[in-house]
This record gives C-alpha cells, sequence and structure tokens, in this order.
C-alpha cells in the first residue's frame, strides 16, 4: 500500500497471469475396450451407456432362457403406444439399460479398473463393485465376446417396477 497524493491508498493490482495456450483435455470417464473380457466389457457398456449407443449396448446384451421368455411376453402383452420404437424385445432391454446408464452413471473408469471378478464358471461370470447399484453384474462369454447378461430376476423386477408404476 502506498499513500496517493490526495491522502488516500493506492493497493498494488497483481499482474495479470497468462491463460494457458490450451486447455489439457479431459480425461475420459469412460473408455471402450472392447469385449475380450469380462472387465473390459462392464467398460465398454459403460462407455456405450454413457454416449446413449443404444447400438452398440444392444450388441452386448445377451438373455438367459427364462429371461427371454418373460420379456418376449411383457414386450407382446404391451400395446403398440407404449412399445413407442422399440422393434423388439432386444431393442427394448438395450434402451432400458442405457437409458439407466445414463440416468444414474456408471462409476468412473478407474474405479471399474478394480472390480472385483467372481467366476462361476469358464464362461460366465459376476462382477462386484462393492457399494454400488452396480455390483453384482453378470457377464457371459460368447461368440462376440463378453457380454452383459439379462437375468431372470432383472426382468421380474422390471416387470414388478411397472406394476407399481415405477
Amino acid at each position: 500500500m502506498a499513500a496517493t497524493p490526495g491522502g488516500g491508498v493506492s493497493v498494488a493490482t497483481p499482474a495479470p497471469t497468462a491463460a494457458p495456450a490450451t486447455p489439457p483435455p479431459p480425461l475420459p470417464i469412460y473408455r471402450n475396450e472392447g469385449r475380450a473380457t469380462a472387465r473390459a466389457a462392464l467398460q465398454t457398456l459403460a462407455w456405450a451407456s454413457d454416449r446413449g449407443d443404444v447400438t452398440t449396448v444392444q450388441a452386448m446384451l445377451v438373455f438367459d432362457d427364462a429371461a427371454r421368455t418373460k420379456a418376449e411376453q411383457l414386450f407382446s402383452s404391451m400395446p403398440p403406444e407404449a412399445r413407442g420404437s422399440w422393434r423388439s424385445v432386444d431393442d427394448m432391454a438395450a434402451s432400458l439399460i442405457t437409458m439407466s446408464g445414463m440416468q444414474a452413471p456408471f462409476p468412473a473408469a478407474d474405479v471399474l479398473e478394480h472390480i472385483e471378478l467372481e467366476p462361476l464358471s469358464p464362461e460366465r461370470a459376476r462382477l462386484h463393485l462393492r457399494g454400488t447399484r452396480r455390483d453384482g453384474l453378470e457377464f457371459q462369454r460368447t461368440s462376440t465376446g463378453w457380454s452383459y447378461v439379462i437375468s431372470e430376476v432383472m426382468v421380474d423386477r422390471y416387470i414388478q417396477q411397472q406394476a407399481a408404476g415405477r
């Protein structure tokens, strides 16, 4: 501070700092890691859901037999206006899973890296991310890579939510 000729006080203004020429690129929240492993498939599912990529999500789904039967019964019982643009039970499932992933996002990729793998068989695994709503997701090896399993329990839960108006 310094005295001014009029008796006031002047306050030094700091010199402006130059802004960086270009900001660093944002770190990716999710990554497309393919489907060679169950962990990679989870990363890719999160990546596709975050982008609203229903086509990629649909390609990553596999229904248990009982789940497909119940989902097809539900789909065929829906009036056309309730189906909207869904052409099949696969479209419906992929849309709902993508929407869920957008409304309640997966944990970030760096968190998903630490997921625990519980082998259920050589072709099936349950992934655990304790303390999240994504704990216990199941993946199955298919001819196109690891796929997210739609189980009968999931279909039953969806039917119950619809009946309750949620």
